[in-house]
């Protein structure tokens, strides 16, 4: 039908990776598929523009039903970000301890 969507800027994620930080294993080998809850989950963060700026969202999922295990919300994405959906998911869910947890190994 001659549809065509053209962007009109490049996209800017936020992952800024560490060219010096040890790498870690990628122990999921993307097999984000488990047969039970609470061994498997992924997490992320992203930015939201607000009128003052931005505001960035830290959450962790769990592979087995998607749910959200850990939410964090704060106007930097340093590493203390991550530190609390961490938490926030530890204490909402004590069964994730021993749990895989992948992210994109951005800087934080």
């Amino acid at each position: 039908m001659g549809i065509l969507h053209k962007p009109k800027k490049k996209p800017n994620g936020i992952t800024k990776a560490d060219k010096n930080a040890r790498k870690s294993d990628d122990l999921l080998q993307r097999n984000f598929l488990t047969d039970a809850p609470f061994t498997k989950c992924v997490t992320d963060m992203t930015e939201i523009p607000v009128k003052g700026g931005k505001l960035y969202v830290s959450a962790i999922f769990d592979c087995y039903h998607l749910e959200v295990l850990g939410l964090a919300m704060d106007t930097n994405m340093r590493a203390e970000l991550c530190i609390k959906t961490l938490v926030d998911a530890h204490n909402k869910h004590p069964e994730l301890h021993g749990a895989t947890i992948h992210s994109d190994r951005g800087s934080q």
